[in-house]
């Protein structure tokens, strides 16, 4: 469910938690009302963290959209979200390339 909401693949979204779970950030939660699922929680150790994760993408956005004006950053994810929903349901036998050409 995880990597369907996140439009990542199985085997990557496994190695994502994997990590985060070796680093002490997740931990799964066996589903009492069915053995086969997992749930994923946040650790002690990630809650602590969190301010400083949400601090980071901050100022990473801050920088990234500098000289950006309010409506031209609101357009940008308009856009992106529009090219992610067209790509969405492609089948997953084409390969997607995005080529991003420097003005």
């Amino acid at each position: 469910f995880i990597s369907c909401a996140l439009g990542i693949d199985k085997v990557s979204m496994v190695k994502i938690i994997d990590t985060l779970s070796k680093k002490g950030l997740v931990k799964r939660v066996q589903n009492p009302k069915d053995r086969r699922e997992y749930f994923i929680e946040l650790t002690p150790k990630a809650h602590k963290v969190l301010p400083q994760i949400h601090v980071a993408i901050k100022n990473l956005n801050t920088e990234a959209f500098k000289g950006f004006a309010k409506k031209e950053v609101e357009l940008f994810y308009n856009l992106l979200f529009r090219v992610i929903e067209n790509v969405r349901d492609l089948p997953a036998s084409h390969t997607l390339v995005f080529k991003i050409k420097k003005k």
